[in-house]
């Protein structure tokens, strides 16, 4: 190979090379304190950037873990588009760091910058972490926004939910609607995940069955304290609605109705998440089980996929 190996560090350099770069000089046949210092700054430079990228790998990862978690089942392509823009967001966040670290003046070398790219994403991380760990669910949150997002108390009201190959059941709140199927199961662990993310709602009972081999998912939920008139009927709606555009801000509404013929109401919303369909129904809920909002809301990658389960509801008077 032609240059000159370094006698150093092994390194072959240009042949019109004075110094190598672990800062031994071919000049003056040593390690120089300039070249030293230079090696040094180099070997800080690249421990920087290794820790900020970590950092920035740590933070796309526990933004991976909890979209995992959502109940937006946008299937394979929702989520990889998810996590694309979660990175995208942090290598921007990046570069504002590091751009701003060059005019302010605080990061005159690029070990300085790399370095502060790596305290401002350590500090991101730390923050993210207590915040989930620590940090109690938002209690502004409406609970219309808690109940869209499955985030309720345990099902285990008396009676229970019974599930059957043809029908799902709740005598004690006084519901019925058609099984979605034998390949929908139950999915507790994505119940608790929201509850903790959402917190806990006094009054509101959720279920959750999806399915794991395609995007398909329904909701059922019972929400007790509302009033059963018609003006307290329209406002839950409202609330309802507005709760499931604030947890899924890129929904677009295809159809939304709410009629009342005296004594109940019958409420509908319709919209579209990328690839996947999203409909809600809610009804009055049943008196005799003291559930005034019952609402069934699916998501599929079909436009009528599981029409049917909304339709099928039945509520005991």
């Amino acid at each position: 190979m032609d240059g000159i190996k370094c006698p150093n560090c092994g390194l072959y350099n240009p042949g019109s090379a004075c110094e190598c770069d672990c800062g031994y000089s071919f000049i003056a046949a040593r390690l120089t304190a300039d070249g030293r210092a230079r090696a040094r700054r180099g070997k800080h430079d690249r421990l920087s950037m290794t820790m900020t990228v970590g950092l920035i790998a740590a933070n796309v990862l526990l933004h991976a873990m909890q979209v995992r978690g959502t109940s937006t089942p946008a299937g394979i392509a929702g989520w990889a588009g998810e996590m694309a823009g979660i990175a995208l967001g942090n290598l921007l966040l990046f570069g504002v760091v590091w751009a701003i670290a060059r005019l302010a003046g605080a990061g005159k070398t690029s070990e300085a910058r790399w370095r502060l790219a790596a305290e401002t994403f350590a500090v991101l991380l730390a923050l993210e972490l207590f915040r989930n760990l620590f940090v109690p669910a938002d209690s502004t949150l409406t609970r219309a926004a808690a109940v869209n997002a499955a985030s309720t108390t345990s099902p285990d009201e008396p009676g229970d939910l019974q599930v059957a190959p043809d029908v799902v059941r709740h005598t004690a709140l006084g519901f019925a609607l058609p099984s979605p199927g034998p390949k929908f199961e139950r999915s507790p662990e994505t119940e608790r995940q929201l509850a903790r993310r959402f917190g806990g709602q006094a009054g509101a009972i959720s279920w959750v069955f999806k399915r794991f081999d395609e995007p398909a998912q329904v909701v059922i939920t019972a929400l007790k304290g509302s009033p059963r008139d018609e003006a307290g009927f329209r406002q839950t709606a409202v609330m309802f609605r507005d709760g499931i555009l604030k947890a899924n801000v890129e929904l677009t509404v295809i159809r939304e109705q709410v009629n009342w013929n005296g004594t109940s109401g019958d409420y509908e919303l319709a919209a579209k998440y990328g690839p996947i369909f999203m409909k809600t129904r809610c009804v009055t809920g049943s008196r005799a089980g003291h559930v005034e909002f019952l609402c069934v809301s699916t998501s599929s990658d079909r436009p009528d996929g599981l029409d049917f389960i909304r339709e099928g509801l039945v509520v005991q008077p």
